[in-house]
């Protein structure tokens, strides 16, 4: 992976997409704050963006659909790398903006280049290799995200080619900019009284937006890694059990955990029959393969970065869920 301590700055021409969203937004700041290099942003609708970047002397604003991109080829001109961040998350938009536009964008970027593109841990394998299994039952989101990795890939020998495949994702400063996992964080407070007497199996990572953020910052200017042409980088603190997280979320808000009733797969079936939930062959995938963590997750730790959160307590308090007052 290309993380040695060493960088190489000269000034970049960089193309950002998904510049409104959770993680775009933070990265649209970080390389304003630490790095010389000019941004063009293509947005659907500028008033999105934060004030300071509509008058920063080192961004170019690029009013346009992602899906039509090709078609602003002039407004956008030369660029030296590009972050893909934008994102459909569903529907035929999904195929359209993930995998087509995501085609067309890293096409505009000069040969020798570099291309970071968003995909999804998901649709990776423990050992970071494909999953098929994403592609045979993913939803459209999913689906396209699997096929992005074979189509970015086949553009390796012109440019550099940066996969990243976040884990769960937790970041936003406002309900507009919370990340879905976020939302379900803030959400489960309400919940947290029957939560905590609840154990389940499964383990995932997690990571916050800004972590991400600094790690794109760091490898816009560092030198290539290892591998020649592709990197696949999932983005991810620890992995953590069910449990365990639950647990330190319940201590977070001040309300430890007791005795648990263990969760049993014959029990899900049983509320699925109940209520007549409908599930998707990719939600019963995921039912079924609950253990989700990877061999080799990065944090800003794996760069010589520091971590903005290396913690479940401090990720929490960053989207305005409060330590409880001991």
């Amino acid at each position: 992976m290309p993380c040695g301590r060493g960088t190489t700055v000269t000034h970049k021409r960089i193309l950002i997409t998904g510049a409104t969203g959770c993680v775009g937004r933070r990265i649209v700041a970080r390389i304003a704050a630490q790095t010389p290099h000019e941004q063009v942003l293509v947005v659907r609708d500028p008033t999105r963006l934060e004030a300071w970047t509509r008058d920063h002397p080192r961004i170019t604003l690029v009013t346009a659909d992602m899906r039509a991109i090709g078609d602003h080829r002039a407004e956008i001109g030369a660029v030296d790398a590009a972050v893909l961040a934008a994102a459909a998350w569903g529907g035929p938009e999904a195929f359209q903006l993930n995998l087509d536009a995501n085609r067309v964008a890293a096409a505009l970027v000069t040969d020798g280049g570099r291309v970071f593109y968003f995909s999804s841990a998901s649709v990776l394998a423990r050992n970071g290799a494909l999953l098929s299994a994403a592609d045979a039952l993913g939803t459209d989101y999913i689906r396209s995200k699997f096929q992005l990795v074979g189509a970015m890939e086949a553009m390796a020998e012109r440019v550099d080619m940066v996969g990243l495949f976040p884990t769960l994702v937790i970041g936003g400063t406002g309900p507009e900019t919370h990340s879905h996992f976020a939302r379900l964080l803030i959400e489960a407070g309400r919940w947290a009284g029957l939560v905590r007497r609840l154990s389940a199996d499964g383990r995932f990572h997690f990571i916050h937006a800004e972590d991400i953020a600094r790690i794109v910052a760091h490898l816009v200017d560092a030198p290539p890694g290892e591998r020649a042409g592709a990197e696949r980088l999932v983005l991810g603190n620890p992995a953590m059990s069910v449990d365990d997280f639950v647990a330190a979320y319940c201590a977070h808000i001040g309300r430890p955990v007791g005795r648990r009733l263990r969760l049993r797969d014959w029990m899900a079936e049983s509320a699925i029959r109940a209520f007549r939930i409908r599930l998707s062959p990719w939600d019963r995938y995921c039912m079924e393969h609950r253990e989700l963590d990877f061999e080799h997750a990065v944090t800003p730790t794996d760069f010589g970065l520091d971590p903005y959160c290396a913690n479940l307590s401090d990720a929490l308090e960053s989207i305005g869920i409060p330590r409880a007052t001991r």
